[in-house]
């Protein structure tokens, strides 16, 4: 069975062990330490951050298809792995929906969310605030992020599909 772990920004991703089975994705700019196999970008501001302050990403990218058009490669700075978006009409998608999907998309059956706060204990905290330039985590999303995790998690129980949120040790729990 593919297994898979998805690094949020909340602060439950302190407790994300180093060393783990499975594959390990990221999202926006995720701990340097990490051996990611790539990192999921859903908001341009992480782009623009990219290009304004002549960064470059360790970590391939999967990020929306309209973002290839609109910044290429950020002049070379970071590599392109994939391209995805769950639907043209999607409203409700962060970077964390965006790699959950994928994963399940590439058939991974079992998917661990470290720092995925907003699930566990409905908070927008994140450490993006004081990595990515304009980021100001809202609150108001949080019923709508909620809702749309939600859907995605009742078709995953649907297929057999297991999803795990970790928090502070021993915390583990199933969410699909």
């Amino acid at each position: 069975m593919k297994k898979a772990h998805i690094i949020g920004n909340g602060p439950s991703k302190q407790y994300f062990p180093l060393e783990s089975d499975g594959h390990i994705y990221g999202c926006n700019f995720s701990s340097e330490e990490l051996n990611l196999r790539a990192t999921f970008i859903h908001d341009n501001r992480v782009f623009e951050h990219i290009i304004r302050h002549n960064m470059k990403l360790k970590w391939p990218v999967v990020n929306r298809p309209n973002q290839n058009g609109h910044f290429g490669n950020c002049g070379g700075r970071i590599t392109v792995l994939d391209t995805y978006y769950p639907n043209p009409g999607e409203k409700t998608c962060s970077s964390g929906h965006m790699g959950l999907l994928w994963l399940i998309g590439k058939d991974y059956r079992e998917i661990h969310l470290w720092g995925f706060d907003s699930i566990l204990n409905n908070t927008v905290a994140s450490d993006s605030k004081g990595k990515i330039d304009g980021s100001a985590p809202n609150p108001l999303k949080l019923p709508e992020w909620g809702a749309r995790y939600e859907e995605i998690l009742k078709w995953c129980r649907g297929c057999g599909i297991k999803v795990y949120a970790h928090g502070e040790p021993p915390l583990v729990k199933e969410l699909a």
